[in-house]
């Protein structure tokens, strides 16, 4: 265990309380502490396009140290497929590539006295330093909507410590990565932990027979400084719909928020499992009255990306903790 870590209640349900399940009905919060684990191995992406057109040229994202120099996160975050023409399908178009990546880790954009907003500096990227999985571009799906960045140094220590990462075994609370299929996860509850990009939404209300399709819950818009800061929510897993399967999204009932793109996605059995990443917040459900009509969408980690995941840490002469 780490000095400057707090280890987790011995009792379940505060473990549960501040590592992801929450008690009454509040289902987002905002992390008071981003320099304690897990929190700190999250990380703020402020990402630049080049400027085309009508298309935002900067997005803030999240991503999640897996090894002291690499990390996971959404390939839409950093690669962008533009059509050459208005009617062709958004991935059979050609490849654009972010300009920079500015990675923060524990960024936080309300800091308290005697903290700093970036407590271990940030690190700029360029394209050369981040990985995409050719399926990405090769599957019209979600399956592959992973990327790996790899920093040229790793996070500096902290407090005198090693920085760490997910999966560390030296740190607390204790954190594995573990493969993972949307029919595993059918009904369990997961917790996502990202930064947000203005705007959130709050947790959908449930059908009712006379309700079949509520209307969509208003939109929570985030101040500038609370884009900055980590925010938490959790949802249950949905069983698979109907031609959603072979897109390869995983639909939980989350209050997610645009930013949270590749954040981690966790299951809390006594130690905190990464079994997903979040790759979207506003999945509209307008067909089944039987699951909510907001939905979050995450991408379980399949022992084929995590094979994938291995060898980008492997080719950087780490071994993986995973």
């Amino acid at each position: 265990m780490s000095p400057y870590d707090y280890p987790p209640s011995t009792f379940p349900w505060a473990a549960r309380t501040v590592f992801g399940e929450f008690l009454g009905s509040v289902k987002c919060r905002r992390i008071d502490d981003s320099t304690q684990g897990p929190y700190r191995w999250i990380c703020a992406l402020d990402v630049q396009f080049p400027e085309r057109d009508k298309t935002r040229a900067s997005i803030q994202g999240t991503g999640l140290l897996i090894s002291p120099r690499h990390i996971l996160t959404s390939a839409s975050n950093v690669v962008r497929k533009e059509p050459p023409f208005k009617e062709s399908h958004p991935k059979t178009g050609f490849r654009v590539d972010a300009q920079r990546v500015t990675v923060t880790p524990a960024l936080d954009g309300t800091p308290k006295l005697g903290k700093k907003r970036a407590p271990v500096g940030s690190i700029e990227l360029q394209p050369a330093a981040w990985w995409v999985p050719n399926q990405f571009f090769s599957d019209l799906s979600f399956k592959w909507d992973v990327a790996v960045l790899t920093l040229p140094r790793e996070i500096p220590s902290f407090h005198g410590m090693p920085y760490g990462h997910w999966g560390h075994i030296g740190f607390s609370p204790r954190t594995t990565i573990k493969a993972a299929t949307n029919e595993s996860l059918v009904g369990a509850t997961l917790t996502t932990c990202g930064y947000t990009d203005g705007v959130c939404f709050d947790e959908a209300p449930l059908p009712t027979a006379s309700n079949p399709f509520p209307q969509p819950t208003v939109l929570t818009r985030m101040a500038k400084r609370e884009n900055s800061t980590q925010w938490e929510t959790f949802g249950t897993v949905q069983p698979s719909q109907p031609g959603l399967v072979e897109w390869g999204q995983l639909l939980y009932d989350t209050a997610a928020c645009y930013g949270m793109d590749g954040a981690p996605v966790w299951l809390n059995t006594g130690n905190l499992q990464l079994v997903a990443i979040h790759v979207g917040a506003n999945f509209r459900n307008i067909t089944n009255p039987k699951i909510p009509l907001q939905l979050g969408v995450a991408l379980a980690l399949r022992s084929e990306i995590l094979d994938l995941l291995r060898q980008r840490i492997l080719l950087a002469g780490i071994r993986p903790a995973f």
